[in-house]
């Protein structure tokens, strides 16, 4: 039997022991003095730090600098004419009623820094007929000035960004040429 230094108890040392795995028949008595003592403070200090929350600044989810009414409204007036030069004669060339949805408008609508393109159907089933609704297919979220993020909604309604940091002009020329991005 050995006795314990510092006037430590079995009590106050069996949860170190337990932690550091020391068994509690110890080695030799000079070892187990000097090693005590360093793994209480130790655990101490590995507790207080792990108690700290701690914030720390992400890049990526940092928010772009404000938006100008000027600029907002050049990216409407350029998303607009898009739509109705190039997919509304391309996916929309005429309207055909059906008995299930059908497609009657692609529109776009600013919100929030994003600019959604949409497709807007029509109901053609007995129980709700004429009942009409929106269902966006992309979207263009700016992320710093002439600096857009391209994402496409997937079928599980959560949207994909497929392309990051392309101009205006980039991001329309893939919204026409990305068949991945057409309307459904």
């Amino acid at each position: 039997m050995y006795s314990l230094p510092n006037g430590l108890d079995n009590a106050r040392l069996l949860p170190v022991l337990m932690f550091f795995h020391v068994p509690l028949a110890a080695p030799r008595p000079f070892e187990f003095s000097i090693q005590v003592p360093q793994a209480f403070e130790e655990l101490v200090r590995v507790r207080r730090m792990a108690q700290k929350e701690q914030w720390t600044r992400s890049a990526r989810n940092s928010r772009p600098s404000p938006l100008g009414e000027a600029e907002k409204q050049a990216i409407v007036i350029a998303c607009d004419s898009f739509i109705r030069d190039v997919l509304k004669p391309r996916f929309l060339r005429e309207i055909r009623p059906t008995n299930f949805n059908y497609v009657i408008d692609i529109h776009g609508a600013w919100a929030g820094g994003r600019y959604r393109f949409m497709q807007r159907y029509r109901s053609g089933m007995d129980h709700n007929r004429g009942d009409e609704f929106d269902a966006p297919f992309a979207r263009i979220d700016r992320v710093g000035r002439n600096r857009f993020d391209i994402q496409r909604m997937r079928h599980t309604g959560r949207w994909w960004r497929l392309y990051s940091g392309v101009t205006l002009a980039e991001a329309l020329r893939l919204l026409e040429t990305d068949e991945i991005l057409y309307p459904g």
